[in-house]
């Protein structure tokens, strides 16, 4: 199960790589268009947006899988192992809550966009599929603080 996970999280992480690649030819390329032709490309700042929130929404779970993101843990590291240990198990709980019920707020968040018809202004694309990826890389990032803190448990349970 956690092979799974990690995999379709890198698999997440690859997507939002090359969507950045993406991002990073639009802008150059409106650039040098504007700059050579004087004709922008049509709605880059809304595609730049649009595919940022992919980047960051599809990342955020390989992140946690290499433990990339920040841990505030000098006033903890004072105390006994196994206490460290049930503060982290908490904590992930918290945390996998959190982000499930973040994950569900932007799913629903994502159906009011389609429900309403909701695009971008300048080249008039439909938000909520970017909404949705979003939901679904939260959601992914979700799973992992679960498996992560599944670990943990094991490790303060283990005689």
């Amino acid at each position: 199960m956690k092979e799974r996970i990690v995999k379709l999280s890198g698999l997440l992480e690859t997507v939002g790589g090359l969507v950045l690649l993406v991002v990073m030819a639009l802008v150059v390329l409106n650039v040098l268009t504007r700059l050579f032709f004087n004709i922008p490309i049509n709605g880059t700042y809304d595609l730049a947006g649009l595919f940022t929130s992919l980047v960051v929404g599809l990342s955020l779970a390989s992140c946690a899988v290499h433990r990339g993101h920040i841990a505030i843990d000098f006033f903890i590291r004072r105390f006994p192992v196994n206490f460290q240990l049930g503060v982290d198990v908490v904590i992930g709980l918290i945390s996998f809550i959190f982000l499930l019920i973040a994950a569900w707020q932007i799913g629903e968040y994502g159906y009011t966009i389609y429900a309403t018809g909701r695009k971008s202004p300048s080249v008039m694309i439909a938000y909520y599929p970017f909404v949705y990826m979003v939901a679904i890389g939260v959601f992914f990032f979700a799973l992992i603080v679960l498996v992560q803190t599944l670990e943990t448990v094991r490790k303060v349970t283990k005689p």
